[in-house]
């Protein structure tokens, strides 16, 4: 065989090593062939040859047996078609292409060549078979591989889509939880609501019916008791006040008296007629509401019918005492409706039942402040019945309750300094003398008494001279204004009742009359 014809076998074994994946079986197959060649052969280069052969097909078989495992598909027909090709040029170079020298070694090789070709027509059909065998073998690993990627991909994208429908899940049950706490949150409040609406509107009703109940008992007790409203501090045709800077000793003293936590519960103001005390009693009682101490007060007089007895006193205080507390209301209610009726019993009977147990239950239910309590009752002298067994026995009742420590209530008198009034007041205060205050204004220093009446009197004519615009502004001179509080004494009220009560009724503060004889020496 000559060089030529194995660089004709190289051209086509190369292309196909380059382009076509072989088989391992057909290159063990043709490394037999070869084999057997070339121990028929002789000479040195065909020998050389058929090596060289044999090197490129074993390097072909290590890269048939890598690129096979990826080929498949088109490539299968061309397959077959190169190992067709290779196995013929294989079979052609074997049998045609050695050259023969003699008869003797032609009829070796002949033998020779006819078995060898035999040998490679069966080898070849089993290539053939493997080779298919491979193929359909490699196709279905390859479908089988495909099929794989393809079914974990496909897992893949369930368990992705699993996982995002676990999450979806997940979120709308954490959505459908907040759901159910947010109406159950709104459920509840909707409750608290309709349970407060209805709690309020029951609260509605019971402060309305409670509205109605207690209008009807103070209508009850207005009609029943019949305060004398005029009779009160408050009212509007109350005594006038002390004039600013007079009377500051006796105010300043009954102001100490009834915010004390000690000493007497009862104070006693007299004096004689004109001195002031119920100008006095009017301040007090003006001071002390300024201050928040409560205030009952009553005063008496004697040319008013329905501020001239005792029954009229208790009925005013107990009225009073119930616009301070619902209980107390309660209570003074309660004692009207007891049959007998509370009015047409004794004094003593309507003072405790109207006064002394309203008290009791008006302190414990007070402020620190509002427990403070004081009852005036002015001009006891100008009561017909004071002096007798009615005022005795208010006073009788009173007392001892007033003189109980658990307390606050005081009580300030005002009167005449009259022998039965000092009688009465020693008879009730026969076994708590320590519990009075007595403090009589005809004997307070006469030079307090011309300071006061001197302030007294120049506000007064300052007043005069401003309510008639005609009078001089020098009038009434100095000397006068002395002569004026010489003459007057202690009487201090007298004045102030005289020019100012006439000025209010538009005439001239002056008229000739005995009682004023002093002051004729002023010019009008």
């Amino acid at each position: 065989m000559e060089h030529g014809d194995y660089n004709a076998v190289l051209a086509v074994i190369r292309p196909i090593m380059k382009t076509l994946p072989v088989l391992s079986n057909v290159l063990e197959g043709s490394v037999e062939v070869v084999r057997a060649i070339s121990a028929q052969v002789e000479g040195q280069k065909e020998q050389e040859d058929l090596e060289d052969l044999y090197k490129h097909a074993a390097t072909v078989q290590t890269q048939v047996i890598i690129s096979l495992r990826y080929r498949g598909g088109e490539d299968q027909e061309a397959l077959l078609k190169s190992v067709h090709q290779f196995l013929a040029v294989l079979i052609e170079a074997k049998i045609f292409v050695v050259k023969v020298t003699g008869v003797k070694d032609r009829s070796i090789l002949k033998k020779s060549s006819r078995a060898i070709a035999i040998t490679s027509l069966q080898r070849r059909r089993r290539v053939e078979s493997q080779i298919a065998a491979g193929i359909r073998t490699e196709q279905r690993v390859m479908a089988v591989d495909q099929a794989c990627r393809e079914i974990g991909a496909y897992l893949e994208r369930q368990a992705q889509e699993r996982s995002n429908a676990d999450d979806r899940i997940q979120q709308a049950l954490a959505r459908a939880q907040q759901d159910r706490e947010r109406h159950a949150l709104e459920r509840r409040k909707t409750a608290e609501r309709v349970e407060a609406s209805q709690r309020e509107a029951a609260e509605q009703q019971r402060e309305t019916a409670e509205e109605h109940i207690v209008a009807a008992q103070r209508k009850y007790v207005d009609d029943i008791l019949k305060p004398a409203h005029t009779a009160a501090h408050y009212a509007s045709n109350a005594a006038e006040p002390c004039v600013d800077g007079t009377r500051v000793q006796i105010l300043s003293t009954l102001q100490e008296w009834s915010a004390s936590d000690h000493g007497p519960r009862i104070y006693w103001l007299a004096g004689l007629a004109g001195t002031g005390k119920t100008t006095i009693a009017s301040s007090f009682c003006r001071e002390c509401q300024a201050a928040g101490v409560m205030v009952l007060s009553f005063f008496i007089s004697r040319n008013t019918p329905d501020r001239n007895t005792i029954a009229a006193v208790v009925s005013t205080l107990s009225h009073q005492l119930t616009q301070v507390n619902l209980a107390v209301l309660e209570k003074v209610y309660t004692a009207l409706t007891n049959q007998p009726p509370i009015l047409y019993r004794k004094i003593a009977a309507q003072a405790k039942e109207l006064l002394v147990d309203p008290l009791a239950v008006l302190l414990p239910t007070s402020t620190a402040t509002a427990r403070r309590i004081v009852i005036v009752i002015d001009a006891m002298d100008e009561c017909d019945d004071f002096a007798a067994s009615d005022g005795r026995d208010l006073l009788r009742t009173l007392v001892p309750a007033l003189c109980h420590r658990g307390h606050d209530v005081k009580l300030f008198l005002t009167s005449r300094y009259e022998p039965e009034l000092r009688v009465m007041l020693d008879r009730v205060f026969a076994g708590a003398q320590d519990e009075r205050e007595t403090f009589l204004l005809h004997e307070v220093q006469e030079s307090y008494v011309s300071a006061d009446i001197r302030t007294f009197v120049t506000k007064g004519f300052a007043d005069l001279r401003e309510r008639f615009p005609s009078s001089p502004s020098a009038w009434p001179p100095l000397y006068q204004v002395n002569e004026l509080v010489e003459f007057s004494g202690n009487f201090l009220c007298l004045l102030p009742r005289f020019y100012c009560g006439s000025a209010k009724r538009g005439r001239h503060p002056f008229r000739a009359s005995p009682r004023f004889w002093p002051l004729h020496g002023i010019r009008v």
